[in-house]
């Protein structure tokens, strides 16, 4: 802060001006270097989705890197010709990540329920075997039992908390920032109150003695493996499952900051006089069993894009870069000319410059630092051989040029059917 400091204080006419533009960009620099940032919604969906399949255990990614994997991904699935099937891998991870947010399931959930090698967007085959459900189902409700009475106790002390911020959740039904503020406030107002009341009344009932609480590990993954094979079990055996055609309705509206940015911008014209609305009642979502068939089917193929993907990359030899955050390719790649902008007072005074630059790495790099995070790119590849390969025909083996029709500009991502040929404009 000396730096700044100095030049704030000093007598130069446009000094203290310029002192606090530099302070304000270097906070700046500092936040986009510890947060995650991506150009749009759609891109840090692709992201997410494609980290939870290269780590599919939620516990294996170090978090002191997280944000650096993270932003990597995003980096990545923003070079728009990166691979020649790009449009067509970004829309099967936004329609897995579709599904899964209807169902309310993670992908390392799923990843507990073997996929056979039968499994194809074409053949009716039961996914999984109803016997393979049923004792999963069976075990994971035995091991539950076991760990519920050493879970009991925190399970009551939290309930609150689990309920008022389901509640608060869905306050904002669209926005993720707004849900995530509503359970961090929420959350932590109430644990300010039940933790010292806890610890009052523990203390009471031990009489000041040593005796330790019991903890059970493990509990909450064993609660959703617990709550998804019978969902699973029930979605392949139901007669009839739901038809593709009717799923747009699972994929939630896209609400992004440039489309609220433009309303603001180009308000609508208000009528003359103001007429109370039509009510519109919610449509009712379908039960998510009757889409799990769907779901496998759709991870199935999220993974194969995903895998042809890195595939593309590799071979597209040394010389193929993508695009990068300027913190991280200044760490891991380069940056292209700097160009300066000068930032000065009202009068001639101090100047300063601001360099903006484009950062650059290599795709093998990339690559080479997924795995050495532990990215699963070589099991990836291996869940797709064999039946896989054959059985999972995608758009952009059909038609190549199908797959190159969507580069242009995104518009709002629907449901696309893996047997609909793929449309202007949807990735």
């Amino acid at each position: 802060m000396e730096q700044y400091k100095e030049q704030f204080v000093s007598d130069a006419e446009g000094a203290a001006r310029a002192a606090v533009k530099r302070l304000t960009r270097a906070i700046e620099r500092r936040l986009v270097e510890t947060t995650i940032n991506a150009p749009d919604w759609n891109t840090l969906y692709v992201a997410r989705m494609a980290r939870d399949l290269l780590w599919e255990d939620e516990r294996s990614i170090d978090l002191n890197g997280f944000v650096t994997v993270s932003q990597t991904l995003v980096d990545l699935f923003s070079t728009k010709d990166a691979t020649p099937n790009f449009c067509s891998v970004r829309r099967h991870l936004l329609e897995y990540y579709s599904l899964l947010q209807s169902t309310r399931l993670t992908n390392s959930v799923l990843s507990s329920l073997p996929l056979p090698e039968t499994l194809s967007p074409t053949h009716p085959t039961p996914l999984p075997s109803r016997l393979l459900t049923l004792s999963i189902l069976v075990r994971d409700t035995l091991a539950a039992l076991i760990r519920l009475p050493f879970f009991l106790l925190p399970l009551i002390l939290h309930l609150p908390v689990y309920v008022m911020g389901r509640l608060a959740a869905g306050l904002s039904e669209h926005e993720e920032e707004t849900q995530a503020q509503n359970k961090v406030v929420i959350g932590l107002l109430l644990l300010m109150l039940i933790y010292p009341a806890a610890f009052w009344a523990l203390w009471a009932v031990l009489s000041f003695t040593s005796y330790g609480a019991l903890v059970a590990a493990l509990t909450l993954q064993t609660r959703h493996r617990s709550v998804a094979c019978p969902r699973g079990r029930v979605g392949t055996q139901t007669l009839g499952p739901l038809p593709l055609c009717a799923l747009p309705i699972y994929h939630p509206s896209n609400t992004t900051r440039e489309s609220m940015d433009q309303a603001r911008i180009n308000p609508p014209d208000l009528p003359a006089q103001a007429t109370e609305p039509p009510v519109v009642l919610k449509r009712k979502r379908p039960a998510s069993r009757h889409i799990m068939r769907h779901v496998l089917r759709a991870r199935g193929e999220a993974v194969r894009a995903l895998a042809s993907f890195f595939a593309a990359l590799e071979d597209a030899g040394e010389n193929k870069h993508v695009v990068a955050s300027a913190h991280l390719a200044t760490r891991f790649g380069w940056v292209n000319d700097e160009v300066n902008v000068n930032i000065q007072g009202q009068s001639q005074g101090p100047v300063d410059a601001e360099p903006e630059v484009q950062g650059f790495r290599r795709a093998r790099e990339v690559i080479s630092f997924l795995r050495s995070r532990g990215a699963k790119i070589a099991t990836l590849e291996r869940e797709i051989e064999g039946g896989w390969a054959g059985a999972l025909v995608s758009e952009e083996d059909r038609t190549p040029a199908e797959s190159e029709a969507g580069e242009g500009e995104e518009d709002d991502i629907v449901w696309v059917p893996s047997e609909v040929p793929s449309q202007d404009g949807i990735m």
